[in-house]
């Protein structure tokens, strides 16, 4: 037979009066204690917040070239727009 024990910590969370009472609210309609309340939320908010931390893998297009035309300074933003406006040969 396969006994299984948890370790749980006791830790304070302060919360403002208003969210406390509707999140009591909210565990009593949900038939939860207010402890299992905090506790399904924390593991839904940190999985939500991990998944946005893995974006999609994008392949980007290349192309075959000589790299960069003489006189692009890719650090001057206006500098390449004002090129591309013109029509200027890149």
């Amino acid at each position: 037979m396969l006994i299984c024990h948890f370790i749980y910590m006791r830790t304070t969370v302060r919360l403002s009066d208003d969210l406390y009472i509707e999140a009591r609210e909210h565990a009593l309609k949900t038939k939860r204690t207010f402890t299992e309340l905090v506790h399904d939320a924390l593991i839904f908010y940190i999985s939500k917040e991990q998944s946005k931390q893995s974006p999609r893998k994008i392949k980007l297009p290349t192309f075959i070239g000589n790299g960069l035309h003489k006189g692009i300074n890719l650090n001057n933003n206006s500098e390449i727009l004002d090129k591309m406006e013109t029509n200027d040969s890149l």
